[in-house]
């Protein structure tokens, strides 16, 4: 019997993010804490199997290069929306449940190391949003992965292109339209 023709997949995917937004030098950042929980369920054919726990603990830092300055909460309420472009960098941890026994888990273990820019050109003062982002991810390798079996995972960086066009129809109402791009 042939398992992988007909293998089917569901995933519930769950993070509870902690983030706390900060003044730099002017710009507006912050910083994150990800919590994320995962449960995989496959099958196929007669073969059944599932899992469920903490998935890899992530940290974001972020920081706008220009436009979107640190306001105040009195500033915020009458800020318009402008251009700006910001740096991101998410450092996935190798903390979730992992069990090298078993093909099956909700963590990878190993480390991701992920850097983030994006241009977001508004020319109407928040009504019309066109951006772009660009994401390389670089994944260590997990060296403890199927014990007595392959032993080793590794995977080459991936490289994402985004693409965004926005549209606020009414201030509760709006329309988007997305790409996306990946190599490696």
């Amino acid at each position: 019997m042939d398992i992988t023709s007909d293998v089917r997949a569901n995933v519930l995917s769950q993070s509870f993010m902690l983030t706390r937004t900060m003044d730099y030098w002017g710009r507006t950042g912050g910083l994150s804490l990800v919590l994320p929980y995962r449960y995989v369920e496959t099958h196929s054919g007669d073969f059944r199997a599932s899992t469920r726990g903490i998935s890899d603990i992530g940290m974001l830092w972020q920081i706008n290069l220009f436009g979107g300055p640190a306001l105040s909460r009195e500033q915020f309420r009458s800020f318009i929306p402008e251009t700006f472009s910001s740096f991101h960098f998410y450092l996935g941890t190798p903390l979730g449940e992992y069990n090298a026994h078993s093909a099956l888990n909700p963590s990878s273990n190993r480390w991701v190391f992920s850097p983030t820019v994006n241009y977001s050109y508004t020319p109407d003062q928040g009504w019309t949003w066109l951006e772009t982002y660009i994401t390389t991810t670089v994944f260590t390798t997990n060296d403890n992965y199927l014990v007595g079996g392959a032993s080793k995972l590794a995977q080459d960086p991936l490289m994402v292109i985004e693409g965004h066009a926005s549209r606020n129809i009414t201030p509760d109402i709006w329309l988007s339209l997305d790409s996306y791009y990946n190599v490696g």
